[in-house]
C-alpha cells in the first residue's frame, strides 16, 4: 500500500514537473501508519479473512510498527511544517475512513452514513497521491490538473467499489453502510461502469488539454482493464487478488510511467 501510494504521488510530480522528496517520504510513512492503525482497530471484530486473523495474532507487532511509523510521520510533518494545513486535511480524511471501526459512540454514528466508506477512501487516495503533491509544491491548478485528478478519483472509486463488494458481509455485520449494503447488484454494476466512464472522459480531456501522449496511454490502460474484470472480481474473494492485482491497478499507470522514464534515460 505504501509503495502504491508513493508511486502514484511520484507520477503526479513527474507528470507536472514538480518535486518534493519529503512529500514522497511523508506519504510512504503516513500510509504505513494509517494501515497499521486501521488493522489494529479492525481486530475488535471476529476475523473473517486470513488477513484479519494475521492482524489478531500479531497485534503487538502492529503496535510496534504503528509507533515507529508515527515517529517518522511526525518527523516529516515537521520538515513540511509550512504545508501543515494541507497535511492536516489528508490526516482528517484518513482518520474518517478508519473511524467507523472504533467502538465508541461518536464513531459508531459514522457507520450509518451510506456510501461514506467508498467516498472517503477514493477521496483520500486522490488527495494524498494527487492534490497534496501539487499543493505542497505550490502548483497553480489548471484544467489539466483537474482532469488528471478526476481520472484518478473515478478509477480509484471504481476499484473501491470492488473492495466494497468483497467486504459486503463484513460491513453488514459491523453496521457500516457501503454501496453494496444499501443498493442492488444492478445499481452497483451501473455505478462501477459509470465511474470508469467518467475516468475515461477525464483522461481524454486531460490529453486534449495538453498532457503528453505517453502519460495519456499509461493512464488509459488500467481504466480499460477495469472495464473487463467486473464479472470476475465479484466471484473471487482471495486477498491476494485484491491487495496485489486491484491495488496494482491503481498504480499501474505510475509503474508504466516509471519504467518508460528509466528506459528512455538508459537509451539516451
Amino acid at each position: 500500500m505504501a509503495f502504491c501510494a508513493v508511486m502514484m504521488a511520484w507520477q503526479t510530480q513527474h507528470v507536472f514537473n514538480i518535486g518534493n522528496r519529503y512529500i514522497l517520504l511523508f506519504i510512504f510513512f503516513a500510509t504505513l501508519c494509517s494501515y497499521h492503525f486501521h488493522a489494529l482497530i479492525n481486530t475488535i471484530y471476529p476475523p473473517s479473512t486470513e488477513r484479519h486473523e494475521w492482524n489478531i495474532r500479531n497485534k503487538h507487532l502492529l503496535m510496534v510498527l504503528l509507533a515507529i511509523t508515527t515517529v517518522f510521520v511526525f518527523g516529516y510533518t515537521y520538515t513540511l511544517r509550512n504545508e501543515i494545513g494541507y497535511i492536516a486535511i489528508g490526516a482528517v480524511f484518513t482518520f474518517l475512513y478508519s473511524a467507523p471501526n472504533i467502538p465508541w459512540t461518536p464513531f459508531i454514528f459514522l457507520r450509518r452514513i451510506a456510501i461514506g466508506k467508498t467516498i472517503f477512501l477514493a477521496a483520500v487516495w486522490t488527495y494524498v497521491t494527487g492534490l497534496l503533491p501539487m499543493l505542497a509544491s505550490h502548483t497553480e491548478i489548471t484544467a489539466k490538473h483537474m482532469y488528471y485528478l478526476g481520472s484518478r478519483l473515478f478509477l480509484v472509486y471504481a476499484i473501491c467499489v470492488l473492495f466494497d463488494l468483497k467486504d459486503k458481509v463484513e460491513d453488514r455485520t459491523k453496521g457500516i453502510k457501503a454501496l453494496p449494503t444499501v443498493l442492488s447488484d444492478n445499481w452497483i454494476r451501473f455505478i462501477y461502469y459509470l465511474s470508469l466512464s467518467f475516468a475515461l472522459i477525464c483522461t481524454v480531456l486531460m490529453y486534449v488539454s495538453g498532457m503528453g501522449l505517453s502519460t495519456f496511454i499509461f493512464m488509459l490502460i488500467p481504466i480499460l482493464i477495469c472495464m473487463f474484470i467486473y464479472s470476475y472480481s465479484i466471484k473471487i474473494k482471495q486477498d491476494l487478488y485484491y491487495y496485489v492485482i486491484l491495488d496494482g491497478l491503481m498504480m499501474l499507470s505510475a509503474l508504466l510511467e516509471f519504467v518508460y522514464v528509466i528506459s528512455f534515460t538508459f537509451v539516451s
